[in-house]
């Protein structure tokens, strides 16, 4: 039931190389990083925040998008499981559902992205972040 001498010292020097490689790697002198900042805009924390909400917002705004394209996708797989239903009136309604919500997909897509131009049209400030 006990480790293997050997087996139990390999596993000792990996935990000890480990630790090691943590420890230099936590402790290590901060001149290197002032020296990875140096000129860099983003060690800045402000600059780095406005930079990270920059991103978010990039994401965030590229949504609708997305979601157009997925009820695309939804519309033209609907389309073909209409065209292939036959008649098999379950198979039938099932495609029509789907190409219902796909079309209620893409038009909500469409005013969330309408409302997001509006929000920043009347929000002063926003168009710091948003650009269309």
């Amino acid at each position: 039931m006990f480790l293997k001498p050997s087996l139990l010292s390999k596993s000792i020097f990996r935990i000890f190389v480990f630790s090691l490689t943590v420890f230099i790697f936590l402790f290590s002198p901060s001149a290197v990083s002032a020296q990875l900042c140096e000129g860099n805009p983003l060690c800045d924390p402000a600059t780095a925040l406005d930079e990270a909400v920059k991103l978010v917002v990039r994401i965030i705004s590229w949504m609708p998008y997305f979601a157009v394209l997925a009820g695309i996708i939804f519309l033209i797989i609907g389309g073909f499981k209409y065209t292939t239903a036959g008649d098999d009136v379950k198979q039938a309604e099932l495609a029509r559902s789907t190409i219902i919500y796909a079309l209620a997909g893409i038009a909500l897509s469409a005013s969330i992205h309408l409302i997001m131009r509006i929000l920043v049209q009347i929000i002063p400030g926003l168009d710091y972040y948003f650009t269309f």
